[in-house]
């Protein structure tokens, strides 16, 4: 699944399921790889996936899924991805939903991209106003009188009602691996995350913002100053392992080690953190050297590692700690030292090695690690002791549930809910 879907559902009190998500389409360098009820079913073109014949399979896969959905839900929010209104390509996940489901429909635009208001009346205007409930103004970070001039324009001129907007939030959710703006961080303890061409899996990023005095920042290459360095995942390590030797960063992690600095990878950055990677498989490269910082060989091999995972860290600043989180990777890593001790997969018991640890330099293939408090706040109590600073205690630490609250009172202060209940029949 889409982490956006599985974010949603927790947040809705409910455990995400395959029907929520039945369709998920991963771009890849040629090609796209096409995940249907949490299995990957096809790796196609693009002209196959816009194939009539294609199109008409996945048309069938969403309706059963809505279908199943619909027998087990009073309520159902279906939320489009992309524009609706590309009447050039066929439309799955909007126009297609609209259909079939019989929904009303509302339109969130961002107002900080600019040409929000033109393409609001622009959509409803191809999509129809049959179903069309009203549209709200995202990550508005103006005076609310300056906004009420235009809605007000938007009903008497153009008949668009505009149901109210929602006020620029810093932190909102997980951002997904495209995002073009993800915000940096001042703190004392300094992490940074390399931002490569293939990264995936950036969600893993996301839970350090609940921690006081971290600061964080994203970028391409490796530069001193930090006290962690993180290598997340990748959609095809090898091309990253390239790109990251493009900008050097085999010599400036060297650099950033002698330092102090830690390095961490995380699936496909603990892939490349090793010497070697066999790869017949995501890139075909064959044979393939890393970046020589972890004592590690990498195979990829035909199966996909898909599991919700718990594993015991053995090694570095956090051992001992119990962890959980989930595995979605080829290839297997072989190293001398494991980080971690994996004893379950999908709730079965197992007894898998996992992981290197070399010192300041380890790797995981667990991604969600930092949403465990214990190991992320063992973590960074050991680089804040390295520095001098007191230790950070839990209750420091701001709940998930917190930036979810904030969002919920602006929305119901600053959106006209009642008239968007009362269009539902609730």
């Amino acid at each position: 699944m889409a982490y956006a879907q599985v974010f949603q559902a927790k947040v809705a009190g409910l455990e995400p399921e395959a029907d929520m998500n039945p369709i998920l389409v991963k771009p890849q360098e040629n090609d796209l790889y096409v995940v249907i009820k949490g299995e990957h079913r096809a790796t196609v073109t693009v002209e196959e996936f816009y194939s009539e014949r294609f199109q008409e399979y996945l048309r069938k896969i969403i309706a059963d899924s809505f279908n199943r959905l619909s027998k087990k839900h009073d309520l159902i929010i279906i939320e489009g991805t992309g524009s609706p209104t590309e009447i050039n390509l066929p439309d799955l996940s909007n126009r297609y939903m609209l259909k079939i489901s019989g929904a009303k429909y509302l339109l969130v635009s961002d107002i900080y991209r600019g040409g929000s208001l033109a393409s609001i009346l622009g959509t409803v205007t191809i999509l129809g106003r049959e179903r069309f409930i009203g549209a709200i103004l995202n990550k508005y970070s103006g005076k609310e009188d300056l906004i009420k001039p235009a809605m007000t324009i938007m009903m008497e001129r153009y008949r668009i009602r505009m149901l109210g907007f929602i006020p620029y939030h810093e932190l909102v959710a997980p951002w997904e691996d495209s995002a073009d703006s993800i915000p940096s961080r001042y703190g004392r303890v300094k992490v940074l995350f390399i931002r490569t061409p293939y990264i995936s899996n950036f969600t893993d990023a996301f839970p350090l913002f609940m921690y006081p005095d971290v600061g964080i920042n994203f970028q391409g290459y490796i530069t001193g100053g930090y006290d962690l360095i993180v290598l997340p995942g990748s959609k095809v390590t090898v091309k990253d392992i390239k790109y990251l030797k493009s900008v050097n960063a085999q010599e400036e992690a060297q650099n950033a080690l002698k330092n102090g600095s830690l390095i961490m990878g995380i699936c496909g950055g603990l892939q490349a953190l090793g010497e070697k990677i066999i790869d017949n498989l995501e890139s075909r490269e064959g044979e393939f050297s890393g970046l020589s910082l972890l004592k590690a060989k990498t195979f990829m091999n035909g199966s996909k590692v898909v599991s919700s995972t718990k594993a015991k860290v053995l090694n570095g600043p956090a051992s001992g700690t119990l962890i959980k989180g989930y595995e979605i990777h080829y290839g297997i890593t072989e190293h001398r030292k494991p980080f971690e001790l994996i004893y379950q997969r999908n709730g079965a018991k197992v007894n898998q090695p996992s992981g290197g640890y070399e010192g300041q330099v380890f790797g995981t293939y667990i991604h969600g690690i930092f949403e465990n408090e214990n190991f992320t706040l063992k973590l960074l109590n050991y680089l804040r002791q390295k520095k001098g600073f007191e230790p950070l205690s839990s209750r420091l630490v701001q709940p998930f549930e917190y930036v979810y609250e904030n969002i919920y009172k602006d929305f119901t202060r600053f959106v006209d809910v009642q008239f968007i209940e009362s269009k539902l029949g609730l």
